[in-house]
């Protein structure tokens, strides 16, 4: 039996080259060569260097931007620089119609948003932290009864329109009393000026032109003497004066201790808006735009009373046409008559005029009567009062006048049952 078995077999049959596997053994490595520890091999592979040492000690040495003051308040004037270029971002997008990025626009004004939301959420939160910990013991202050009026009443109107020159909108609120005005060096526009008056007189053409040019164009259908009338409401020294105060424009006039107590008041109140009026448009680089503001902000506070304004209203323009066609005719006389002399009534003028009639049996018979502001209106009224016919004059003069002038058709029928007449005859 030994001598059948190998001399390299051991007593279990296997080669005595094959070893058993081992947990631990180096089967399966490709090389032979002893493996080291990664921290041995890393030491041996790579050297770090002094520099990049040192820059990790000093990173590791800086406070937890959590808990650093000077941190929080550099990102937040960040975040406010941020805020302030995506606002400018957006003006620039949305200023050019013809590069308008639909994408950039959105995206900015959303990241603008949620910087703002935070930015106040934070002031929310130091505000409450402020209030748990120090509450308020004073009490709130009261607004007197008049500014607390002026702060209603301003919530209504438009923005008031900027003065871009620092003189002029010095001179506006300059009046000839103020003490020292006679040593102010001149200045203004024209650089003559050392008060408001020159300012004002120039605004108050303004304002009459842009309240003519308003009406003109939103009421193109009324007469030119009713147009007259509304904008005399739209620019009388009440309501300028309304606005002047409702803006606080007197507050910031620099005049003399007394003016105040003088009848005067209120039109200089009104003569500072006027003045305000042209420094919107003289202070503004291109007075065509400064036009158009200033026309676009008085559009604004003329709004409500052009909205109130009701024109009266003609049932019956044509009216003496109608009359004239019912009964005119050679020799027949259609008078109107002022019945009264003009009157004032609520500062307008008022005509009272009578239509007559003489012919056709009547002899200065009277038709109708009529009001208005101008003797036309009266005249068309009185028309429309003499159709009514209550008596039946016209009826009677009219059916005299179709007698002796006999209406179109009634003629041509005429003439046609002559002519039948003719050809029976024949």
């Amino acid at each position: 039996m030994s001598e059948k078995r190998g001399r390299y077999d051991d007593h279990s049959g296997r080669h005595q080259n094959f070893k058993k596997h081992k947990p631990n053994s180096q089967h399966g490595n490709r090389d032979n060569r002893p493996r080291n520890p990664p921290s041995q091999q890393a030491s041996q592979s790579v050297r770090i260097p002094d520099d990049i040492v040192r820059l990790q000690q000093e990173i590791a040495s800086l406070p937890d931007p959590k808990n650093c003051t000077p941190c929080q308040k550099i990102e937040k004037e960040m975040d406010t620089g941020i805020i302030a270029l995506l606002d400018h971002l957006v003006q620039e997008e949305a200023a050019d119609p013809t590069r308008q990025d639909q994408s950039i626009l959105h995206h900015a004004r959303s990241l603008r948003d949620l910087l703002s939301t935070r930015a106040s959420s934070l002031t929310t939160t130091r505000l409450q932290t402020l209030d748990s910990k120090r509450p308020e013991t004073a009490p709130p202050i009261k607004i007197p009864p008049y500014t607390l009026h002026r702060l209603q009443q301003s919530k209504s109107l438009p923005p008031l329109p900027p003065i871009s020159d620092p003189h002029i909108e010095s001179l506006i609120f300059t009046h000839r009393s103020f003490a020292d005005a006679r040593l102010l060096a001149p200045r203004g526009y024209r650089g003559t000026e050392t008060n408001y008056e020159s300012l004002e007189f120039l605004g108050d053409a303004y304002i009459e032109a842009m309240a003519s040019r308003l009406l003109y164009s939103r009421f193109p259908d009324i007469e030119p003497s009713l147009l007259s009338s509304f904008r005399e409401k739209l620019v009388k020294n009440e309501t300028l004066a309304g606005f002047s105060n409702a803006y606080g424009l007197p507050d910031r006039l620099k005049h003399g201790a007394h003016i105040k107590e003088t009848k005067a008041w209120g039109k200089i109140v009104a003569d500072v808006f006027e003045a305000y009026v042209a420094g919107i448009i003289l202070s503004s680089p291109d007075s065509a735009e400064g036009f158009s503001a200033a026309e676009e902000f008085l559009t604004a506070l003329w709004t409500p009373q052009m909205l109130a304004f009701q024109p009266p209203v003609m049932e019956n323009p044509r009216a003496r046409d109608e009359i004239n066609k019912l009964l005119a005719a050679k020799g027949i006389k259609l008078e109107y008559r002022e019945e009264r002399g003009m009157r004032m009534e609520d500062g307008k003028q008022k005509f009272f005029i009578g239509l007559y009639l003489t012919g056709w049996g009547f002899e200065d018979e009277w038709l109708g009567s009529g009001e208005g502001r101008n003797k036309g209106e009266a005249c068309v009224r009185a028309a429309m009062d003499a159709l009514k016919d209550g008596r039946g004059v016209i009826k009677v003069a009219n059916k005299r006048k179709l007698e002796v002038y006999p209406s179109k058709e009634k003629s041509e029928r005429k003439k046609g049952k002559d002519g039948n007449e003719n050809v029976g005859v024949a």
